[in-house]
């Protein structure tokens, strides 16, 4: 039986969140050295950027909500999170003025990093799942008739 498996300290997710989505950037940015006049791609980058300016953002207010009650913590989300959204129609209000970058490469982009932050949880929810198991079955293995060998 699997069980609940922590999740890693807020830091260290911002952390690997932050460094794979840098290595997708780059990746992008090779991508607009190879086709300059790509709306879409640019679009992409500027996404991403906003992105990660985003889930900064969030990292921060997440660190300071545990100094608060439970009540003046939640309206500290909220006003968190309206903030945010402003961002984001901001962000996606200036790219549709600038021909050069494409509003579906910015939602894409926008979309990147929260992606990228799941995936990863996930991946490292299952590896830790698969280690307390595996150590639940060698914890078994090792016992033999009611006996501890």
């Amino acid at each position: 039986m699997l069980t609940k498996a922590p999740i890693p300290d807020l830091d260290t997710q911002f952390s690997r969140t932050r460094r794979f989505t840098l290595i997708l950037l780059a990746l992008v940015c090779v991508g607009i050295i190879f086709t300059p006049g790509d709306t879409f791609l640019w679009g992409v980058v500027v996404g991403m950027l906003a992105g990660l300016v985003n889930a900064f953002l969030l990292t921060n207010r997440l660190r300071k909500m545990v100094l608060f009650a439970p009540a003046k913590a939640k309206s500290f989300m909220q006003q968190g999170m309206g903030m945010r959204f402003i961002f984001i129609v901001v962000v996606l209000y200036v790219a549709s003025n600038i021909p050069q970058v494409s509003l579906y490469g910015v939602g894409a982009g926008l979309m990147i990093t929260p992606l990228v932050s799941i995936f990863d949880l996930s991946i490292c929810a299952f590896k830790e799942a698969m280690a307390s198991q595996a150590m639940q079955v060698n914890q078994k293995s090792r016992t033999k008739g009611g006996e501890k060998i």
